[in-house]
């Protein structure tokens, strides 16, 4: 039977390790890919470090992670047509051990993955699968994995939500992560007016090619201070918040500027002075935060995730999506701790993957 290299974690918290496993035949519906760039991301340090979304059963003989790759399909399973040998995709890697990104060869289910156009490189198409869907679901799924409900907009792919929201503000906080710059694409799609993002100086530029109309630096702005200068920008009301840096000054900051009925997309757990997430507050205010999953390929997310995959292929065409940069770290599969390291110590405005 044929094999190929994979990396996993042998026990909770224990160092990556490589190891060979059978390369699986794809099923119906699937696509079985050669992975030639995974990226990397902070949740697959989260996993290996701290055993976050491991079952402790889980570990032998070895867990798999790894969010997001792209590559060229090896072979096709029943029923797929859209997609055929030799196509070149991007895939969001899980739940199954099999569709893990950390190895030479995945399967993805062939409804939620997308071509790579012309224009775009393997290693730029490496990039958009997590980050795509962690935008999309903080701010257009209508329901919480954990039970509850979303944030909810219209996407801009279903009937009349392309510019629904024209004319009403939008905070993105962290404007230059790969979640912030595709939350800021998202929210130009869907016509929000100002667009405002927290970044570096530095990063001024590139968020404003994402379709930002005001950066603040968040190096001369400190949190506390965030909430009157965006009320300088703005006074209207904002009714959706997508905080991707979720730290606990980031958080209060937005929360205090959430309009009354609005809702906060985050990505970590919230802190005690916003509260329960997935819950709408029994106050006067009546906010809502809502931790976001990006995972596309389970649950709740599976419809939207493939609905999501069908539009991306018409926005990485026209332009409308557009890939982060990318910086290739060296060593392969063996490479993968030094990079997320360097995640976990602060990357900006960049994408770290590795060709495996």
């Amino acid at each position: 039977m044929a094999s190929h290299r994979v990396l996993q974690i042998p026990a909770k918290a224990a160092p990556f390790e490589l190891s060979t496993r059978p390369t699986p035949t794809p099923g119906p519906g699937q696509v079985l890919i050669k992975n030639e760039t995974i990226g990397l991301n902070l949740i697959d340090h989260f996993m290996q470090a701290y055993g976050i979304y491991i079952p402790d059963d889980k570990y032998t003989p070895g867990f798999i992670t790894g969010q997001e790759a792209a590559g060229t399909v090896e072979a096709v399973g029943e029923g797929v047509t859209s997609i055929k040998v030799g196509d070149k995709v991007c895939y969001q890697g899980g739940p199954e051990q099999t569709m893990f990104a950390f190895q030479e060869k995945s399967i993805a289910d062939a409804v939620r993955c997308c071509k790579v156009p012309n224009g775009i490189t393997v290693d730029e198409a490496a990039t958009l699968p997590l980050c795509v869907a962690t935008a999309a679901v903080g701010l257009y799924q209508t329901e919480n994995h954990r039970g509850g409900p979303g944030v909810g907009l219209t996407p801009p792919w279903a009937e009349g939500g392309l510019g629904k929201y024209a004319g009403q503000p939008i905070l993105i906080a962290g404007g230059a992560s790969a979640v912030g710059q595709f939350a800021t694409q998202f929210a130009k799609l869907s016509g929000f007016n100002p667009i405002i993002v927290t970044a570096s100086a530095s990063s001024t530029e590139l968020c404003k090619s994402r379709g930002a109309t005001h950066v603040i630096d968040y190096r001369t702005t400190p949190a506390e201070e965030l909430p009157a200068v965006v009320r300088d920008i703005t006074s209207a009301p904002l009714p959706v918040i997508f905080d991707t840096i979720s730290q606990p000054p980031t958080q209060e900051a937005c929360w205090k500027l959430l309009a009354p009925g609005g809702a906060l997309a985050l990505t970590r757990h919230a802190v005690p002075s916003v509260g329960a997430s997935g819950v709408r507050r029994d106050d006067a205010e009546g906010k809502l935060a809502v931790v976001v999953y990006g995972m596309a390929n389970q649950g709740v997310n599976l419809k939207f995730g493939e609905d999501m995959y069908k539009a991306l292929d018409q926005y990485l065409k026209d332009g409308s999506i557009k890939p982060t940069k990318v910086e290739i770290v060296d060593g392969g599969l063996e490479g993968v701790q030094a990079g997320l390291d360097r995640i976990k110590a602060g990357v900006n405005g960049v994408k770290l993957v590795i060709h495996p």
